[in-house]
């Protein structure tokens, strides 16, 4: 059975200074965030268990703009939901990077069009769109990467399956971290082998693919692309 609490004042203090540090425009345009813990706790064993999900999958956290309606009655314009097991199991450096991985979906729409940005100086770029009760107005943001796909699938079809596909695409420059598997690394069980993906050959790749030793660090963290019109201009 899932239960629900506040998060306590070290959370929120992360919280804050991962928008201080990273999301000046949240900062600045005065969007608010709240934290809860969703968890689920065995009774006989008094273990907790991973609970949070998103889009049928294991999430650590996911984030979502709060509506209007709750808004209105002073309720903060994001709601965090972090996964208490999953929380514990985290370091420092790994707690924070998370968070940041939370807010980073929250964009700010601007009082024309597009959404707010910095400026050279660090400064919002233009005024934000505000509500009927003067609170801004959000967006959540989509990954800049997102991957899935079967394993049997890959073992059908190798080169010709889109799993494959996508994760050879993943494998440029710009995205050679965006599918890992392990701590960022390919560590095959019979050796020791710490290239990064886009090191590998296809057929090293499409190896690593189909043996289920390790799974891709990009596995649906959040439910921001769940949201409804979040994906409208």
């Amino acid at each position: 059975m899932q239960t629900y609490e506040k998060c306590g004042r070290p959370i929120q203090s992360l919280v804050n200074d991962a928008r201080r540090r990273w999301h000046q425009v949240l900062e600045q345009c005065g969007v608010t965030i709240a934290a809860i813990f969703v968890d689920d706790v065995d009774k006989e064993s008094g273990k907790s268990h991973q609970t949070l999900k998103a889009g049928g999958y294991a999430a650590a956290a996911t984030i979502a703009i709060v509506p209007l309606k709750y808004r209105v009655l002073g309720v903060a314009d994001t709601l965090l939901t972090v996964d208490a097991a999953t929380w514990a199991k985290l370091d420092d450096e790994e707690k924070t990077a998370l968070v940041d991985h939370e807010l980073e979906h929250v964009l700010v729409r601007a009082a024309k069009r597009g959404f707010v940005g910095l400026d050279g100086d660090g400064k919002a770029d233009r005024s934000a769109r505000l509500d009927d009760h003067r609170r801004p107005v959000l967006k959540l943001r989509l990954h800049d990467w997102q991957l899935g796909g079967f394993r049997d699938v890959a073992q059908r079809h190798r080169s010709a399956a889109i799993e494959v596909q996508a994760a050879r695409r993943h494998r440029e420059p710009g995205g050679q971290y965006a599918w890992d598997f392990g701590s960022g690394r390919i560590m095959p069980e019979d050796a020791l082998d710490d290239r990064l993906v886009a090191e590998l050959t296809d057929e090293e790749l499409l190896d690593a693919m189909v043996t289920g030793q390790r799974k891709s660090v990009v596995q649906h963290l959040d439910a921001a692309d769940l949201e409804a019109g979040h994906g409208e201009p």
